[in-house]
């Protein structure tokens, strides 16, 4: 196994706490509402969250929102995360927006996940 994966999923075990990630697989049209309803598959995964202050020179669109960077190992995850799907952590659900990746040796060993209070 990558050692940097290793290390990843040893930090966030020992230092993170478990979210609800809900994937988006499926979308559809509703007639009786006019809307497109989002369909999620829900998975349980140990994250580490990290309180962020957005300001105008990391994230100048998110001043004055709530905003949580979450990292999570890449370790049989079971889905890919893709922008708007949507972390659970403490009841309140977080939309994320930004999906930034770390490789190492040649491979992606870590999910850092921008969201933003829904």
């Amino acid at each position: 196994m990558n050692p940097f994966l290793r290390s990843s999923i040893k930090l966030i075990a020992r230092n993170g706490l478990v979210v609800t990630y809900k994937s988006a697989s499926a979308s559809a049209y509703n007639p009786s509402t006019g809307k497109t309803e989002v369909t999620y598959a829900d998975y349980s995964r140990t994250a580490y969250p990290k309180q962020i202050k957005a300001n105008q020179f990391n994230f100048p669109s998110l001043i004055g929102k709530d905003v949580v960077l979450f990292y999570i190992a890449n370790n049989s995850l079971g889905f890919v995360p893709k922008v708007s799907d949507v972390i659970v952590y403490k009841s309140v659900q977080y939309r994320v927006t930004e999906i930034m990746e770390t490789v190492a040796h040649g491979e992606i060993v870590l999910y850092r996940l921008l969201g933003v209070k829904a």
